[in-house]
């Protein structure tokens, strides 16, 4: 969503770059070679902290849906432990219908049912407050609830979707604080739709003191255009 300004998938790592962005999430790199999205990571000296599967989540419509959970709860436990050998933690998201028409999981509780099923500890739900507050509208219960489980977070306004210091329904003052007070200190991800351009709207970052926090909490661009 962000930079999308800046043209190409690495054209935008480049700008995101040059906004002072250390951390970098994307969701669909795969019409770029990974070696050439390495060599461009390391000569601007970018972590890469999060990537998406090809997505596949939506509900078939001929398949029974005990089936479709059958399929995703093996798929899941694959991936979970084969990630897993590599020290890498595996995330599932809940998406809200309204956004995503379809989505298969489209609930906490389903998500953190899946936890408790499979059980591999690098398992995580990765927590966007835009698809929380539509999904359930109860941030504070949510981030309570599931701080063991949360492996990252992302970011964006309600309604629109912009920027989190743009106007709409979340208080971000209060749910920053709430994270920091439930003993997350991962990643916030940027993952909303700028107002204007994407460097127009960074303001937030500074807004939020997020960089004060200690430990310091690591804002990442998004930089890639996302369907969720």
């Amino acid at each position: 969503m962000l930079f999308e300004e800046a043209g190409s998938l690495l054209q935008r790592y480049e700008v995101a770059a040059d906004a002072g962005f250390k951390c970098i999430e994307i969701s669909s790199p795969y019409g770029v070679e990974a070696e050439q999205l390495r060599d461009v990571q390391e000569k601007l000296g970018l972590e890469l902290v999060q990537i998406n599967s090809p997505p596949a989540g939506m509900t078939p419509t001929d398949v029974p849906r005990v089936q479709s959970e059958q399929v995703f709860v093996e798929n899941l436990t694959f991936a979970a432990k084969r990630l897993a050998e590599e020290g890498i933690i595996c995330l599932i998201e809940p998406l809200n219908r309204h956004t995503v028409p379809g989505y298969f999981l489209s609930s906490y509780e389903q998500a953190l049912g899946y936890l408790q099923t499979i059980k591999q500890p690098n398992l995580k739900i990765q927590l966007d407050t835009f698809h929380t507050q539509c999904i359930c509208g109860q941030l504070t219960k949510t981030i309570k609830d599931l701080s063991q489980h949360i492996g990252h977070v992302q970011v964006a306004q309600v309604p629109d979707r912009h920027e989190p210091h743009s106007s709409g329904e979340i208080n971000y003052d209060y749910v920053f604080k709430l994270l920091q007070d439930t003993g997350y200190d991962g990643f916030i991800g940027a993952e909303y739709i700028p107002e204007k351009s994407t460097t127009a709207g960074l303001g937030w970052i500074d807004k939020y003191g997020l960089s004060q926090i200690n430990p310091p909490v690591f804002v990442t661009a998004a930089a890639a255009v996302v369907d969720s």
